[in-house]
């Protein structure tokens, strides 16, 4: 029984469900998706560069952690550098500046 990666999670980062998936599948659980099975989160007034900071550490580090290949890597990176792009063509600075934390935590997160 592996111990839980208290790198992950809040408040420091996030990911942990990432990483629990991970973990079970690579203990050999089978993974089925189910359209009907919703989660809803209650909506908070959160700092959106703030979360994608910290969400895109921890995907950045989960990516590392599990040896992802480069092509993945490369692909998650893309993500929000497409969508920092994308979000100034549509003129929505606060879109944009989410993207560019979200690609500045993945970096930081990968490299930690």
């Amino acid at each position: 029984r592996k111990k839980v990666d208290e790198t992950l999670g809040l408040p420091a980062s996030s990911g942990e469900e990432t990483e629990y998936l991970i973990r079970a599948i690579d203990a050999g659980a089978r993974i089925e998706y189910d359209p009907s099975i919703v989660v809803h989160h209650p909506r908070k007034n959160v700092d959106l560069p703030v979360l994608g900071s910290r969400e895109g550490a921890g995907i950045g580090y989960i990516l590392r952690k599990h040896h992802y290949p480069a092509r993945t890597v490369a692909r998650m990176l893309f993500r929000p550098a497409g969508g920092v792009l994308v979000a100034l063509a549509q003129r929505d600075r606060a879109r944009a500046r989410f993207q560019l934390e979200t690609l500045r935590g993945r970096v930081r997160g990968y490299r930690s």
